[in-house]
């Protein structure tokens, strides 16, 4: 059980032994300029809902039971992209929306991943640190799995996988890693310590 946690109304969102961090999403907001940078508060909901049984479904297929989540019938269309999406890579989970904060000395965030499994991805068993989408791809996605994969525990995938689920199935993207990425990443959260010292 992870003794990480987390307060959205804080500076910085999580706290571990008695540090507290920035948030992998506190820093892909800098980058992408948004207030929300996923969406609407609807399409937050959505995400919510869908991350929820998505948690449930890969415990549920390892043979772990626990309570099955709501799902409302506006999101009920995106499941069978899940369902379909364990049933490619029959997904053996190891974390499961973990929170931890980063291995990097010097480089203050944390964050909640929403899978570490073992996966069949390109015909071969890999660990794999999957993030969930519902909504449409793009640059922050990429950014963000890379600087999930330098939290303590994740940082031992051998594949980035951004999993995009949506009405009409899934589709998968594999993430490079990309330095340019990660000195963007740290250079946002540069921005966030600057903005809190003055």
């Amino acid at each position: 059980m992870s003794t990480v946690s987390v307060d959205r109304t804080q500076p910085r969102h999580y706290a571990n032994n008695g540090t507290r961090y920035y948030s992998v999403s506190q820093a892909v907001q800098v980058l992408t300029g948004e207030i929300y940078a996923y969406g609407s508060v609807e399409a937050m909901q959505r995400g919510t809902d869908i991350h929820a049984w998505f948690a449930w479904a890969v415990n549920t297929y390892a043979g772990n039971e626990g309570e099955q989540p709501d799902l409302s019938a506006d999101h009920q269309p995106y499941m069978q992209g899940v369902y379909d999406w364990i049933a490619s890579a029959q997904p053996l989970p190891m974390m499961i929306e973990e929170r931890a904060v980063s291995t990097v000395a010097g480089v203050p965030f944390a964050g909640t991943p929403d899978l570490l499994a073992s996966i069949m991805h390109g015909g071969k068993r890999k660990v794999a640190l999957i993030d969930l989408k519902t909504g449409q791809p793009n640059d922050a996605h990429r950014i963000q799995v890379q600087a999930y994969h330098r939290l303590d525990g994740y940082d031992v995938a051998e594949v980035l996988v951004l999993l995009y689920v949506g009405k009409d199935g899934f589709k998968t993207i594999t993430v490079k890693k990309s330095p340019r990425d990660w000195a963007a990443f740290q250079a946002a959260l540069s921005v966030l310590a600057w903005r809190e010292s003055r």
